[in-house]
């Protein structure tokens, strides 16, 4: 995994839920509660939102 995507997994670790066009491409947020993120004109083609709740 790179950098960037290693920083964006970490942000959301931290409670960082505003990911306005952010590069989501190709992570995982499988399991994750994402009612609250904003993931407006983000890329997230192949990004895994599998399981949320």
């Amino acid at each position: 995994m790179n950098q960037c995507k290693r920083k964006i997994l970490q942000q959301y670790q931290q409670g960082e839920r505003n990911f306005q066009r952010a590069n989501l491409r190709g992570l995982s947020f499988k399991g994750k509660d994402l009612s609250d993120e904003d993931f407006s004109f983000a890329d997230i083609r192949s990004t895994n939102f599998r399981d949320n709740y």
